[in-house]
């Protein structure tokens, strides 16, 4: 087979594609279709000249691979048609300020590749229409000043001012992508970048970010550019500071220093409510006792859990963030499953004093000390349940500077459900005590002549005022967030005003139902100040004390006694013998 007629045709056609212009080491490829591109290797730019015949009519020309170190003035003056321009990889140092002077049309400049290190030149004479500048590889230049103002410039790509924004897009007009760095809490827009220094976030709340922005950044966004490389990470954080600032952390501390006050009391109190109960035989068996000590036991933890944060909040409010990092979800949790135990012993004390006085005659219809016991650890598997939620996700504890996941608001996946949720429950669970305490009281009035009903109606009186008032502090709260919701209060209000209404307020008004709860039973009951004061000389080792209180109380037992025909209904001498095993204790 004859193969030199094939090899004819194939020559034929490819000279019709394209030209080779050599001379010496130099040579072109000019695409003779349209005469308008050329792919030059060369040794110097003048040799351009001799090979090109009508530069003129180029307007693609790719230079690769060629030596050329510096770019001399007029270089390109012959090329007045030129749009494209291509000096990849030519080891190119230096450009002078001629170079690309008369290139009016030149829309995109690709120097990637090389080692440039200076370029003089008034740019906006001489590149007046130059869009897309690529800079790829040459780490030691930094894009002039005057090269950013150039009107037409939309995009410079590979510029590197440190190592962890290299290779970094400088686009005008950019549009961040909705995520990390487009928020409402870092917000890199351009026109914010050029202020250096702003704040971002809600500025109808205290809490907000200060952004301080590197030197190098502003320069770009005042002339309209934003690096995209802002969007890596790495980059992020070494151009841009982050300061979270919280506007209203002086006046919150400011109120809260009443917690100094309110919570070493109430955890004292409750302390001593807890001690006394469990470490007194006749108190322990006694079931209003024991479950009252469970209610001490819960707000115990709600004041330990307060002093922890003011404590905490004494602290710059960043530091405080950094704390509050490790220790948040561990006071949020003792807070909500305490707030929990609370509520559901409230209910228990209510249908335990309601058993005693309505089925007065039927002692079997009671709530036993081992019945109690049950209730009260199920009591704490609910609030340990329901505590863990924030920690599978289900809202967070972290949302706010108190640490308490219960905030009606959506931004926080299922925060707003949770909030509502046990909202809901806690109101439902309160309101249903009213109608036993009702009936308990007209059972009291009905047979108030009976000794043993009048005292365990004074008892239901005292359980009821426990109840109302944790009722009361726990329905402030719920109506503050209901009138947020379903009002503009949220909107005629300063940022202060708000923050202390909807984080400050609630804190104390926590702490100081604490405080208030065992004044309002354990410490109105005979038996258990008796308990205290018995406990108090032994630790005081006045022992003669303690004797004549133990001879007191036998003397009364074998005083006269009242009798009654109700058996457990007026039950003064078992009272009796109960005080004296108290002062045996």
């Amino acid at each position: 087979m004859n193969y030199w007629p094939v090899l004819a045709t194939l020559f034929f056609q490819a000279s019709l594609l394209c030209e080779a212009v050599t001379s010496r080491n130099s040579s072109c490829k000019i695409d003779r279709e349209s005469g308008t591109t050329a792919i030059c290797t060369i040794a110097k730019l003048q040799e351009l000249s001799t090979i090109l015949l009508n530069p003129s009519d180029v307007k693609s020309l790719s230079i690769f691979s060629s030596d050329l170190e510096t770019v001399p003035d007029g270089a390109f003056s012959n090329f007045t048609s030129l749009v494209n321009l291509s000096l990849p990889f030519n080891n190119i140092r230096v450009i002078k300020g001629g170079a690309f002077s008369s290139l009016n049309h030149l829309q995109r400049l690709d120097l990637s590749g090389n080692q440039l290190m200076e370029w003089e030149g008034n740019f906006t004479k001489s590149l007046p229409s130059l869009m897309f500048l690529d800079l790829a590889g040459n780490s030691k230049f930094l894009p002039p000043t005057p090269l950013l103002k150039l009107r037409m410039l939309k995009e410079i790509k590979g510029v590197t001012w440190n190592e962890f924004c290299g290779n970094c897009s400088l686009e005008k007009n950019y549009t961040l992508k909705e995520g990390e760095f487009n928020n409402n809490d870092v917000n890199i827009e351009t026109s914010k970048l050029q202020k250096g220094d702003y704040l971002v976030g809600n500025m109808g709340h205290c809490r907000v970010n200060r952004l301080q922005v590197s030197q190098e950044v502003v320069e770009y966004a005042k002339h309209g550019f934003f690096p995209q490389c802002l969007e890596t990470k790495a980059c992020f954080d070494t151009e841009i500071r982050v300061t979270p600032l919280h506007r209203c952390w002086d006046i919150d501390n400011m109120i809260l220093r009443v917690e100094f006050v309110i919570t070493p009391i109430a955890m004292i109190l409750n302390l001593t409510v807890i001690v006394v109960t469990l470490t007194t035989r006749a108190l322990r068996r006694n079931v209003t006792m024991f479950l009252t000590s469970n209610m001490a036991l819960s707000d115990f933890l709600v004041s330990l859990y307060t002093l922890i944060l003011v404590s905490a909040r004494l602290k710059p409010y960043t530091e405080f963030l950094l704390i509050m990092e490790n220790l948040c979800n561990a006071l949020g949790f003792m807070w909500l499953s305490s707030v929990i135990v609370s509520i559901k012993t409230s209910i228990l004390l209510t249908i335990e004093r309601y058993l005693v006085i309505v089925y007065c005659m039927q002692p079997s219809i009671r709530i036993t000390r081992k019945k109690a016991l049950i209730l009260v650890l199920l009591t704490w598997c609910l609030g340990v349940s329901i505590a863990v939620l924030p920690l599978v996700n289900i809202s967070v504890y972290d949302g706010n500077t108190f640490c308490i996941p219960i905030r009606p608001i959506k931004d926080i996946p299922h925060s707003y459900e949770l909030s509502i949720g046990l909202s809901l429950w806690g109101i439902v669970l309160y309101f249903t005590t009213i109608p036993f305490y009702i009936r308990v009281f007209k059972t009291v009035k009905k047979t108030g002549k009976k000794a043993g009903i009048k005292r365990d109606g004074t008892l239901a009186r005292r359980i009821g005022a426990l109840v109302l008032s944790n009722m009361i502090f726990f329905l402030v709260p719920i109506v503050i967030a209901f009138l947020w919701l379903t009002t503009n209060i949220q909107e005629v209000m300063s940022p202060q005003s708000r923050e202390i209404l909807t984080g400050v307020l609630p804190t104390v008004l926590f702490s100081f139902n604490s405080l208030i709860n065992p004044l309002l039973y354990a410490f109105r009951t005979e038996k258990f100040r008796k308990a205290v004061k018995i406990k108090v000389d032994y630790i005081c080792l006045r022992k003669g004390r303690s004797s004549s209180l133990t001879s007191s109380l036998s003397g009364k037992l074998r005083g006269p006694t009242v009798s009654s025909n109700n058996g457990d209904c007026s039950p003064d001498s078992r009272h009796l013998r109960s005080e004296l095993s108290l002062a045996k204790i």
